[in-house]
């Protein structure tokens, strides 16, 4: 990589090695793993998931970022976040994953945008973002909610 930076990616526990070998393919270092405690479970049949991983990667040496703890805990049960989008991440999970990741003056990518989290936890941040979604719906969402503009977000350890 001619970059330098961090990654974070959600999978899910039957996908972990496919996600780490893209992370690894792409030329980045894997470093660790998060975890969130999402407090209710997922659809299943054999195991019903109340997690999701996040591979955290590196590219190049940045400057160390925030720790990050190894749980996350957000609640996923909210009507509207299901109505947005199917696998809405709680904005609070996403702030403390782009805290870790970037620092004040930084733009933060989402290559992966759905109905926004992670554009709003940066605005939130008043860190600058750009997102990309195959989904024009998820655009729209995710306008609109930049629109009505993010609370900032302030953590404590």
């Amino acid at each position: 990589c001619s970059w330098n930076g961090w990654v974070t990616a959600f999978c899910s526990a039957r996908r972990r090695r496919e996600t780490e070998d893209v992370l690894l393919v792409a030329g980045l270092e894997i470093i660790g793993e998060a975890v969130w405690d999402k407090r209710c479970p997922g659809l299943g049949y054999t195991i019903r998931y109340a997690h999701e991983t996040v591979i955290v990667a590196v590219a190049g040496k940045p400057k160390p970022a925030m720790p990050l703890l190894s749980v996350l805990r957000g609640y996923r049960t909210s009507q509207a976040m299901s109505e947005r989008h199917p696998h809405e991440k709680p904005v609070e999970v996403m702030g403390r994953l782009v805290e870790f990741a970037s620092n004040p003056g930084q733009v933060v990518l989402d290559p992966f945008m759905g109905s926004g989290a992670t554009l709003i936890a940066a605005q939130g941040l008043g860190r600058a973002a750009v997102g990309i979604e195959i989904e024009e719906r998820y655009c729209e969402v995710t306008a609109k909610r930049l629109a009505q503009g993010a609370l900032p977000l302030v953590f404590n350890g």
